[in-house]
């Protein structure tokens, strides 16, 4: 049995189904046992959530995209550890509905074949990078936003409620948890500002770097800098969308979001306007969706943080000076 050590942490519930070449099965609740010996697939189950609350992107999971899956050791006492080799192994979604498949049927993990059975732990991370020389050091970088598929962090940790899974189990499944944030603005002028298309947005003095250890699922920031907005939509009656991905952090004393209407920069500090709409950290899974109406002498914001999972701001208007 091969193993490797590492540390592990836990949890927006994505999980996957895998087919895989060279097994034997009837129906979905089969066990997939390799014919040439006792080894038995690792199954990972499709779940019925909805895909809004797992992707940034258009919601919903792409042909290709790829996670890594660890098997490790259900037994704290032990450190643990990887088994059966099965370290940052690629799977890939095969279609919208999140599905996923091994990337190399040479690489299926397997649960480990002894007696009695050894419980095993999953841990699963999105995007997928295939060169890790330290999966404790799993580079996170927001400088460059687009697209935003590459750089939206997800996380899972499943072990069956601290029971561990082994070839007996049907299936395996992955619940995935953001672990960055999200910034959504909708832009709209007034009778005094007139929005151009070229509307220049950008976050200031936050963190843009990373370090986050798969094994823990916890995130370590580094340098601080400013972060461009991607326009995601919009019209100037309507308003112009503009969207980030941001890393976490408890405190946004120094955080400003500057708008700029050719010569002119509208400053909101969002730590110090009113109570309603006041943003004193950005949390981890969290979605911060504001309306944000530029005047002549003042920036009207109105909006909510929830879950990473809604579409529309609940309004809560203020004036920003």
């Amino acid at each position: 049995m091969k193993r490797t050590r590492f540390f592990v942490g836990a949890a927006l519930t994505v999980a996957f189904a895998t087919t895989a070449l060279f097994f034997s099965c009837s129906s979905n609740d089969e066990l997939l046992v390799d014919d040439t010996s006792d080894r038995v697939a690792v199954k990972f189950a499709a779940t019925e959530v909805s895909a809004q609350e797992t992707r940034m992107e258009n919601a919903t999971w792409g042909v290709g995209d790829a996670i890594g899956i660890y098997m490790i050791e259900n037994d704290e006492s032990t450190d643990n550890v990887v088994l059966e080799g099965a370290k940052n192994i690629k799977y890939t979604a095969d279609n919208e509905s999140g599905d996923l498949s091994v990337a190399s049927s040479a690489k299926t993990i397997y649960y480990p074949v002894a007696t009695p059975p050894v419980k095993v732990d999953f841990i699963a991370y999105y995007p997928y990078k295939s060169s890790l020389a330290d999966w404790t050091e799993y580079p996170v970088d927001l400088t460059k936003q687009k697209p935003q598929s590459n750089i939206d962090l997800l996380w899972a940790k499943a072990d069956n409620k601290g029971a561990g899974y082994d070839k007996s189990s049907k299936k395996v499944t992955l619940q995935f948890a953001h672990k960055l944030v999200k910034l959504h603005l909708k832009v709209q002028g007034s009778t005094d500002v007139t929005l151009p298309n070229n509307l220049g947005v950008s976050i200031n003095d936050v963190y843009t770097t990373a370090n986050f250890d798969i094994t823990t699922g916890e995130l370590t920031p580094s340098n601080v800098s400013n972060i461009t907005l991607l326009k995601t939509g919009g019209d100037a009656d309507a308003g112009y969308d503009y969207e980030a991905i941001l890393l976490p952090t408890d405190d946004t004393n120094e955080v400003t979001i500057t708008f700029t209407v050719k010569s002119d920069i509208y400053t909101w500090q969002i730590s110090t306007s009113s109570t309603a709409t006041k943003i004193t950290k950005l949390e981890e899974g969290k979605k911060y969706d504001y309306i944000v109406t530029l005047a002549k002498h003042a920036i009207v914001a109105s909006g909510s943080i929830t879950n990473w999972k809604s579409n529309k701001p609940n309004p809560v208007a203020i004036t920003v000076d």
